[in-house]
């Protein structure tokens, strides 16, 4: 009976000399976040003990050989999976086994065990692993499909931007429903406002064309009727001359006759 007592008393140091021979590692705890790829750690000395066997499993590790087999490699290349999610990355040459599970998720949680096949007996290497998923946080914004379109307030716009260290908050004015930048409001009203200047100018120089022009029709015209007249009055002036001319002519005709008349034969 002592000596059973004995041999239960002497169980446990047994046990931490088999965990001292067999190289088991535990405790190491890893995070990751739902959608992330996260990697699992696991190396061995390739120079000392060669290209290796390993497989990764699920759950506690088991006393003997693998279960729960998730991936295995022959040292030199992956030989089975039970899917694509799980990729060794490292380079298996150098003893890089670790585990990469891709797009993970929160049912991804649990214990992982790294087994390392080396030569002889209890000469395995097991590395114990926890991994710990998380959910994705949630967007800090909400986006509706309907209803009226939300404006921010500036204040809140301001407490935003500071938070997340942008300070410049841009201006927006809703119109017809569609959210317009202030700086091109100010540009289309600059534009408009040049147009009507070119406009207001284009028209006060055709309208002081046209007022020349008229003017000058007139002038052209009165000239004209001035010289009219002046010819007209030198016209009459000498029409009086060949009358006076031939009055003064039919005088003298009558004087000769009368000479002619009372000359002695």
């Amino acid at each position: 009976m002592s000596a059973v007592c004995h041999y239960i008393a002497l169980s446990p140091a047994l046990l931490h000399l088999f965990t001292c021979l067999v190289g088991v590692s535990s405790g190491t705890a890893v995070y990751g976040t739902e959608g992330e790829n996260v990697t699992l750690p696991c190396f061995y000395n390739s120079h000392y003990h060669g290209l290796i066997s390993i497989c990764w499993g699920t759950g506690d590790i088991p006393s003997m050989g693998c279960n729960n087999n998730i991936i295995t490699t022959d040292g030199h290349k992956v030989t089975s999976r039970v899917s694509d999610r799980y990729q060794l990355l490292g380079n298996l040459t150098m003893g890089n086994v670790s585990l990469t599970i891709c797009n993970s998720m929160s049912r991804d949680s649990g214990k992982y065990f790294c087994r390392i096949h080396v030569p002889g007996w209890f000469n395995d290497e097991k590395h114990s692993l926890s991994l710990v998923i998380s959910k994705a946080p949630k967007p800090s914004f909400q986006s509706t499909t309907s209803g009226p379109p939300v404006t921010e307030s500036p204040t809140g716009a301001h407490q935003n931007s500071s938070a997340t260290g942008f300070t410049h908050t841009p201006q927006y004015s809703e119109v017809e429903g569609q959210k317009v930048p202030h700086n091109l409001r100010v540009l289309l009203a600059t534009v408009l406002l040049s147009l009507v200047v070119v406009a207001v100018i284009v028209t006060s120089v055709f309208l002081i064309r046209k007022q020349l022009k008229k003017t000058q029709h007139f002038q052209s015209r009165a000239q004209a009727s001035d010289n009219t007249v002046i010819y007209s009055n030198s016209g009459s002036s000498l029409g009086l001359f060949s009358r006076e001319m031939a009055v003064e002519n039919v005088y003298h005709l009558d004087d000769s006759d009368v000479y002619e008349e009372f000359s002695p034969a």
